[in-house]
């Protein structure tokens, strides 16, 4: 019996709740994420989870408001799946804020963090010719055990990315050469920043939170050893207004891992403390520290 109620949970909550709003106004449908983020209704083993690793590291002066903040974020994500799936780019010149702009080239290494809400940064991206291939965890069956909708969920997540960027979206493993070869064809690649490095593992260093960090080298090396330039960007929808917000930075050229690394932590501590309970990884967050 509590596994069907588990299922019908998350049948409420990854699908039929976000594609409701997402047919209503957005003025509305910002209304009714405020009402319903200000319960413990959904996210809320993540939200506690997060708030303990968050509070060790930073000061919260109204941890009901943070709570509030971290279940809309993750509320409006799941959301953004449903209007991207229906809605044209003019949905997108209404609601979607960009500031910065895509490089006139259209080879380089983005990057970003576990941070906010990724879809509109990807439709933008597209809009502004740059074809992409992501590379991302390609999910299985067998890793959503007794999760259905949430297998299903995540499907359809990969596939509106995949429809989005127009390269497709690629597992990390043993890819290198073949996200090279996407580089040298004039394409671009996308990685994640913010994954923790596994025990002995090559990584990327730098600061967090005052403290050594170790990041997967990944792919974003990749960029150095190919003279790539890296355009790092994070996304967010602003809990206040419901409007979304895209953050470009400058495309930049790095001459080795260390300087590469050190980079991108201190963009990523940015975005971290800019607002603190969009990222995604605060209950991994002992994972990234020495």
């Amino acid at each position: 019996m509590q596994r069907v109620l588990n299922e019908l949970r998350d049948l409420v909550r990854y699908f039929l709740l976000p594609f409701l709003l997402a047919l209503l106004p957005r003025r509305a449908c910002t209304k009714l994420v405020k009402a319903i983020s200000a319960r413990p209704w959904f996210y809320e083993t993540e939200a506690q989870a997060s708030l303990a690793g968050a509070r060790r590291f930073i000061a919260i002066a109204d941890e009901a408001k943070w709570l509030r903040d971290y279940r809309l974020i993750r509320f409006t994500d799941d959301i953004d799946l449903f209007l991207s799936l229906l809605h044209s780019d003019k949905w997108m010149a209404r609601h979607v804020c960009l500031k910065g702009a895509w490089p006139a080239e259209k080879s380089f290494v983005t990057t970003t963090f576990h941070w906010g809400n990724g879809i509109w940064a990807l439709r933008s991206l597209r809009n502004a010719g740059v074809t992409m291939t992501a590379v991302i965890g390609i999910f299985n069956q067998a890793s959503f055990k007794n999760q259905m909708f949430r297998y299903w969920y995540a499907r359809l997540r990969q596939f509106e990315t995949a429809r989005v960027i127009g390269g497709g979206v690629i597992s990390p493993r043993n890819i290198a050469r073949q996200l090279i070869l996407i580089l040298r064809a004039g394409r671009s690649i996308g990685v994640v920043f913010d994954v923790p490095a596994h025990a002995g593992a090559k990584c990327l260093s730098g600061k967090l939170f005052g403290r050594n960090a170790r990041f997967a080298r990944g792919l974003a090396r990749i960029a150095v050893a190919e003279a790539k330039p890296v355009v790092l960007f994070f996304s967010c929808v602003d809990p206040q207004t419901g409007m979304r917000e895209i953050w470009i930075d400058q495309p930049a050229h790095f001459k080795n891992d260390t300087e590469l690394g050190e980079h991108l932590a201190q963009r990523l501590q940015f975005a971290i403390e800019f607002r603190p309970a969009a990222w995604h990884q605060w209950y991994a967050v002992d994972g990234f520290l020495d």
